[in-house]
């Protein structure tokens, strides 16, 4: 009996260990303004792997049907920087207005240490977007 419970929470618990990592910051849905841009942090162990990265916006019905500019800056651990834009399309609010856009396929993070993404957007006052975020994962 005692070791059927063990195993039923060994079970229960590999369900939790998850090797994705998903980080998102607020933002103000009255008018997100180009000077404040979203930060979100990710720690990296592992230099030898491939990661897909995702940028997460959750929004409400003010932003959907539109086409939204982001600029995406990278910090590496080294302080090397590198920005570029990345325009998205926010459709409909569907799944509770949240989008996932690809931003790196197969990307190597190959420092160990703490990545800066900060995220804002090319137009000042933009309504609607409430969050944005990465996730970072095991390439598929």
């Amino acid at each position: 009996m005692r070791v059927g419970y063990l195993m039923l929470v060994a079970i229960w618990t590999w369900g939790c260990v998850s090797t994705h990592t998903e980080r998102m910051t607020d933002v103000n849905p009255e008018g997100w303004a180009r000077q404040e841009p979203a930060t979100v942090v990710w720690n990296n162990e592992d230099t030898v792997s491939l990661r897909d990265i995702q940028l997460f916006v959750r929004y409400d019905g003010r932003a959907a049907n539109q086409r939204l500019t982001f600029d995406m800056e990278v910090i590496t651990p080294d302080t090397l920087s590198y920005s570029e834009p990345l325009t998205v399309y926010l459709p409909e609010n569907k799944r509770n207005g949240e989008c996932v856009i690809p931003y790196r396929k197969d990307a190597l993070l190959n420092r160990k240490g703490v990545y800066v993404f900060r995220i804002s957007t090319a137009a000042s006052g933009v309504k609607g977007v409430e969050a944005v975020g990465i996730n970072v994962a095991p390439a598929e």
